[in-house]
Parts: C-alpha cells; structure tokens; sequence
C-alpha cells in the first residue's frame, strides 16, 4: 500500500497523447507539503476556472483543516515557456479548522486568498504546484492567517 501513490505517480509521467492541456471536467488528486499539510484536490470547469479542496493537518497549531478554494488560471501569462502548462492563479475560498489544544480547543471559520503557481509538464497525467494563501480568521476572533507549501496532484 505504500508503494501505490509512488508508482501511480511514476505511471502517470509517462507521456501520452493529448494530456498537455488542462480541459473541463479534469479532476485530480494528491498532497500538499507545508503548513498545513495533507490531501489536495482540483476540479477544472474550464482551462480558466476550477475549484480546489484541501483537508490538511498542522502540526503548529494541532489542528485539522478543511477547505474550498475558487481559482481563475491565466494560462497565457507563461504561454511562452517550454515542457508543459505553466499556471498562475488566485482565488477566494473559505476555510474550516478545528483545533484540538487540551487549553483552548476550538473550532474556527477563515476566508482565503490563495495564489500560486501550476505546472502541467508535457504529456503527463500528472501536476506540481506551489501555493500561498492569505487569511482572515473571522470566527471567533478576527486575526489574520496564513498557509502554503508544495504538492503534485494526479489526474484521473
């Protein structure tokens, strides 16, 4: 069971036709390394917009965190780089946390504001990306938030 995300991964670089472009309806899914880390999802409605979920641990805060991102892409700001799809994007998203401090467990609601950066490499099934995303804690206190890392997401 360990060897299966690995060995997926490896399957899904190897080139096939007609996986350079990102289309509606692709789907994906993988993990994400920073804080927080955890499972990452993405769903594309068009080349342009797509949604993003997230269910993710931190270790900082000892807490467990849901969210769900709306992203617009801008797929011909880096058209002119080579080896694949390069995707800049931004979003606004909402996010649920629950802390689990013996102190001062809580649950806790954030809006988010996440931007980053996707690679598509050529002919992959397969996506790397680096994202930060800007907070606000609006329950039950307001305090600004933050988070990000980097993940690889396969596309089914």
């Amino acid at each position: 069971m360990r060897l299966l995300l690995p060995a997926a991964l490896l399957l899904a670089l190897v080139p096939t036709p007609g996986q350079a472009k990102v289309r509606a309806g692709d789907s994906g899914i993988g993990i994400i390394l920073g804080e927080p880390s955890g499972l990452s999802g993405k769903l594309f409605l068009s080349p342009r917009h797509a949604f993003d979920a997230g269910l993710s641990f931190s270790i900082l805060d000892d807490a467990l965190y849901l969210h769900v991102d709306y992203l617009l892409h801008f797929p011909k700001a880096m058209a002119g780089l080579e080896g694949g799809q390069w995707l800049p994007y931004a979003g606004v998203g909402g996010q649920f946390e629950v802390h689990q401090r013996r102190d001062d467990g809580h649950a806790a609601l954030a809006v988010r504001f996440p931007a980053g950066l996707a690679w598509h490499p050529a002919g992959s099934a397969v996506d790397f990306f680096v994202e930060l995303a800007l907070g606000l804690k609006v329950f039950p206190a307001t305090r600004p938030s933050m988070g990000g890392g980097f993940g690889v997401r396969l596309y089914l």
